[in-house]
C-alpha cells in the first residue's frame, strides 16, 4: 500500500496599473524586478519544499499592463496561469482597444492551466451589483483572498476607484497578505512587507515564503 504524499501549491497574486499608466515607468527596472521577485519566491518554495512535489501558480486577470508583465515572467520562470477574470473572455476583451492587446490576451488564456470567472458570493446572488467595476472588484478580491504573496505594480497612492489597485493593497494588508510593492517611479526598489506590517528589502522575500509555508511543508 502505497504511503500519501502532500503536495504543496503556493499562489502568488498580481495587482498593477494599467498599461498607459505604466508607458512612462523604467520597462526595464519594471522587468528585472518582477523577473528577481518571482524567481526569488520560486527558489524558496523550491528549498523549503525540498522532495515534494510543489506548484507555483500566479493568479492574475490579464489586464492589459501589470498583470500581464508579471503573467510573461511567470510563464518564463514555471509558473502556471491561473485567471480569474471578471467577465466572459469575449466581454473582457472589449476593453482591449487594439488587435494586438486582444492577441495577447488570447495567447496568455491558452498558457493558463485554469480559467474561470469570479461569480457573486451566495450572499450577493439575486442582490449583486452587474456592472463592470463590480467584476473587477470581485476578481481582485478572490486574488487577494487565495494568494500567499501579492505582487503590485503601483504608484503607492490611495485608490481612486473600486476596484483598483490601491484598494486591491487596502484588503490584502487587512487580511494580512504580505505585499511586494513594485513604486511605479522607482521600480529597482521594491519593498516587501510582511504579515506583520514590517518593511523589508527585495531579499526578504524568501523569509516571507518560509513563513507563508510554515507547517505546510
Amino acid at each position: 500500500m502505497g504511503g500519501f504524499q502532500l503536495a504543496v501549491t503556493f499562489q502568488v497574486g498580481v495587482t498593477g496599473h494599467r498599461a498607459e499608466r505604466l508607458a512612462n515607468a523604467d520597462q526595464g527596472a519594471l522587468q528585472r524586478s518582477t523577473d528577481a521577485l518571482l524567481q526569488t519566491t520560486r527558489d524558496a518554495v523550491h528549498a523549503i519544499c525540498r522532495d515534494l512535489p510543489c506548484t507555483l501558480q500566479l493568479l492574475t486577470s490579464l489586464a492589459e499592463g501589470s498583470d500581464r508583465l508579471v503573467a510573461e515572467s511567470a510563464l518564463r520562470l514555471g509558473y502556471e496561469l491561473v485567471c480569474p477574470l471578471p467577465l466572459a473572455p469575449s466581454d473582457f476583451e472589449r476593453d482591449f482597444v487594439t488587435k494586438e492587446s486582444r492577441e495577447q490576451f488570447h495567447a496568455l488564456l491558452a498558457s493558463a492551466s485554469h480559467v474561470f470567472v469570479v461569480p457573486p458570493q451566495e450572499a450577493e446572488v439575486g442582490l449583486a451589483d452587474t456592472s463592470r467595476t463590480a467584476a473587477y472588484e470581485r476578481a481582485g478580491r478572490y486574488i487577494t483572498d487565495t494568494c500567499r504573496l501579492l505582487i503590485a505594480i503601483w504608484d503607492g497612492e490611495e485608490a481612486r476607484g473600486r476596484g483598483g489597485t490601491g484598494q486591491v493593497v487596502d484588503e490584502a494588508v487587512v487580511l494580512g497578505v504580505p505585499v511586494a510593492w513594485i513604486p511605479l517611479d522607482a521600480p529597482a526598489d521594491v519593498v516587501v512587507r510582511d504579515v506583520d506590517g514590517q518593511l523589508h528589502q527585495l531579499s526578504a522575500v524568501g523569509d516571507v515564503v518560509r513563513a507563508a509555508l510554515r507547517g505546510i511543508a
